[in-house]
């Protein structure tokens, strides 16, 4: 029987296809047997890399960051003078918040009585009169000379006193009470000048005391500050072995972002408790230039530096630093394309923020930009 040219074609093309399928099937197999070895190897973890930082320089310095605020070296509040009778009325308003104040200026005026303020360092604590003597007499006479009205400074009420109250009385517009006597109140003693209004009434009326119909509480009708500015902290009971006085101090200005920097001038031998109920020792900075007044009562960061290294030097994360068994430190370098870290002997020293400054022992062996190793 002779095939016919159909059936020679169908049983070609079963042939073609079982001879694609074998090849198809082949390399399957191939591709997913694999050997032991090779089994072994894709099963096994990989390689751990080396987790490296690179050496810097800098300056490195050690800091506490504390709150601050921002007050004179006096503050002193103006009450009710003793020859008013009763509360007192406002009848003239003291000069606004922020002002200058001179001496020998009446700084307010109540039921018609006003308050001068003088320099003196012995508080007001009684009326003055003829026949009196004593510091505060002695006070009263200097600053009448110092404004045009004195004569002899000899700590004595005398007549020359007398005479030379009135006079300055009556140049603001005032007579003494009962001709000669400076009523308690009357005069307020600041220890330097010129003084600054800190806050005062803004309105005439009467006085009610802690009542808030009335135009202040009577014992803060003014409050005068003289002096610089000082910004008064807390040194906290955990910071304590870490400052001391004379350190530099920045105070910063979060509002406009001013930096001013001063010194840690004293810190209280006893601690106390503050608002927050957190204990601490009160704490004084003095900044090299005068704080503006603008700052008075604001609340300001304060960074103490406690250490410092002497200019720029190398530094590295504590995590790069090791102990050898002979109490050496070392830091282990890994150089571009290496495998494998090399140790440099390095000698450290203060450490600030989790990074520590290093110094090698052999010169030249370390370099800023080496990669030190911090973990793996």
């Amino acid at each position: 029987m002779i095939s016919s040219p159909r059936g020679k074609q169908r049983v070609w093309l079963i042939g073609l296809a079982v001879l694609v399928s074998l090849s198809v099937g082949s390399w399957w197999l191939g591709a997913h047997t694999q050997s032991p070895e090779q089994a072994a190897s894709r099963a096994a973890a990989p390689v751990a890399s080396w987790i490296t930082v690179p050496v810097e320089e800098r300056v490195l310095a050690s800091t506490v960051v504390v709150r601050g605020d921002v007050s004179p070296v006096v503050s002193l509040s103006v009450v009710v003078p003793s020859s008013v009778e009763g509360a007192g009325v406002v009848t003239r308003l003291p000069p606004a918040a922020g002002s200058e104040v001179v001496e020998g200026a009446v700084v307010i005026e109540v039921s018609g009585r006003p308050v001068f303020v003088v320099q003196g360092d012995v508080p007001v604590f009684r009326s003055l009169r003829p026949g009196m003597w004593g510091p505060d007499v002695w006070q009263l006479q200097a600053a009448l000379f110092r404004l045009g009205f004195g004569g002899e400074v000899n700590g004595v009420f005398d007549r020359a006193t007398e005479a030379n109250v009135k006079a300055f009385y009556k140049a603001a517009g005032y007579e003494p009470v009962d001709g000669s006597t400076v009523a308690f109140g009357e005069l307020v003693f600041l220890p330097t000048f010129p003084a600054r209004v800190q806050s005062a009434v803004s309105r005439l009326g009467p006085i009610v005391a802690g009542s808030a119909t009335g135009v202040s509480d009577v014992s803060g009708l003014v409050v005068l500050s003289a002096g610089e500015l000082l910004v008064t902290t807390a040194v906290r009971a955990g910071d304590e072995g870490l400052v001391r006085v004379g350190m530099g101090v920045e105070v910063l200005d979060e509002t406009t972002g001013t930096i001013y920097a001063g010194r840690l001038a004293t810190i209280a031998t006893t601690a106390t408790v503050d608002a927050s109920g957190q204990m601490g020792r009160v704490a004084t900075i003095a900044t090299d230039e005068p704080l503006p007044a603008s700052l008075t009562n604001v609340n300001v960061r304060v960074t103490i530096t406690a250490a410092a290294s002497d200019g720029d030097v190398l530094v590295v994360p504590l995590a790069a630093v090791s102990s050898a068994a002979d109490t050496s430190t070392r830091v282990s370098v890994l150089a571009p394309g290496a495998t494998t870290p090399v140790d440099v002997a390095v000698t450290a020293g203060i450490s600030a923020d989790g990074f520590v400054a290093v110094e090698p022992v052999v010169k030249g062996t370390l370099h800023v930009g080496d990669l030190v190793v911090v973990g793996r």
